[in-house]
């Protein structure tokens, strides 16, 4: 015999189920699994009260970094009161932009001379229609910033956004760009930013085309870069959590156990320290040099299970640092050995 549920219990169910969506939605985008994450965060905000700031935030990240994928539903908008709409139409417009993303052209096997940057950062060279300019391979940016060399490549810009750099507000825009070229890869079509402030002569690659190319893995001794095609690590990758656009994982710094932004953007380590004095620190930055409260003393950084002693980069405020970390691991560290690889779905990394 089928029973009906008195109201109450109805209600609690769907109450009790809803929470645990809630849950479950954040953890499959920190755990790197993209385009499961883009679809419940979907369904999300379909069903649920509107507008959801954090929801949005996450749900339009996902959309970014799986740009070039099939499209999907968007966001529905004629049931939602007057006082929503017009955010809810800025929304479905942004969603629509990237459904008009072509997938990456993937040809060969994605391996590409690697470079060095003015800074010391690794590099790749990238083609636009008429020029060419070198790019960092960021792991600390979800964004592609195009150099001043490669604004030939824009179409049109689409919006503004905010980002932090070194505890500084940075605005990039978002823009459609024609066609990039990466050794024998090819990037139709691509949602890149561009900057006012910084990069005149190099540009950043992005976690979004890391992951459209299914994953990096940088081999120094070699002079290399593989994008790996979703080919990545099994046996000696590790998880790492996908917070709030950053890659984050936990590393040790003089035995202290840290939460770290694994950035390759970076060349240098850098960790909060509230004994650090305030004493004045240039650092390199993208955007611009920046002088920061700290001092440089040398640390052991062990990261992954690989241990190398550093010049770290003490910090004496913790708002330069992405939130809920405390430190930010670079390419002196990262690059040190004979590989250091990314891949997402799930997230995971790799270092030895």
């Amino acid at each position: 015999m089928r029973r009906i549920l008195p109201p109450i219990v109805l209600a609690a169910l769907i109450a009790a189920n809803w929470l645990v969506f809630l849950d479950a939605t954040p953890r499959s985008l920190q755990a790197g699994r993209v385009l499961e994450a883009r679809e419940s965060i979907l369904s999300f905000l379909n069903g649920g009260t509107f507008p959801d700031a954090l929801a949005v935030r996450d749900y339009l990240q996902a959309r970014h970094l799986s740009q070039g994928a099939e499209a999907h539903q968007t966001l529905r908008c004629g049931h939602r009161p007057a006082d929503q709409m017009l955010a809810c139409r800025s929304i479905q417009a942004m969603i629509s932009s990237y459904d008009k993303v072509a997938p990456p052209e993937q040809r060969g096997d994605g391996v590409l001379p690697m470079l060095r940057g003015s800074s010391g950062h690794v590099a790749v060279q990238v083609r636009s229609l008429a020029a060419e300019a070198p790019m960092i391979i960021d792991t600390g940016s979800m964004a592609t910033i195009l150099p001043a060399l490669l604004h030939d490549a824009v179409v049109r810009p689409l919006r503004t956004t905010r980002v932090s750099n070194l505890g500084r507000p940075m605005t990039l825009e978002l823009v459609r760009a024609h066609p990039l070229q990466l050794g024998d890869t090819l990037l139709p079509n691509w949602i890149a930013a561009r900057s006012a402030a910084g990069f005149q002569r190099e540009g950043v690659l992005g976690l979004d085309v890391i992951y459209a190319l299914g994953g990096v893995e940088f081999r120094p001794r070699k002079e290399e870069v593989a994008f790996l095609g979703g080919e990545c690590a099994s046996g000696s990758a590790k998880p790492f959590a996908f917070v709030n656009g950053a890659v984050i994982a936990d590393v040790l710094i003089d035995g202290q156990t840290h939460r770290a932004l694994l950035d390759t953007g970076s060349v240098r380590t850098f960790v909060f320290d509230e004994r650090a004095g305030q004493g004045q620190v240039r650092v390199g930055s993208d955007f611009g040099d920046a002088s920061i409260a700290g001092r440089i003393v040398s640390g052991q950084v062990e990261v992954g299970g690989l241990s190398h002693r550093l010049q770290v980069v003490r910090i004496s405020s913790r708002a330069a640092f992405v939130e809920g970390t405390t430190a930010l691991v670079g390419a002196d560290m990262l690059l040190s050995g004979k590989v250091f690889g990314l891949c997402f779905e799930p997230g995971r990394y790799w270092i030895e």
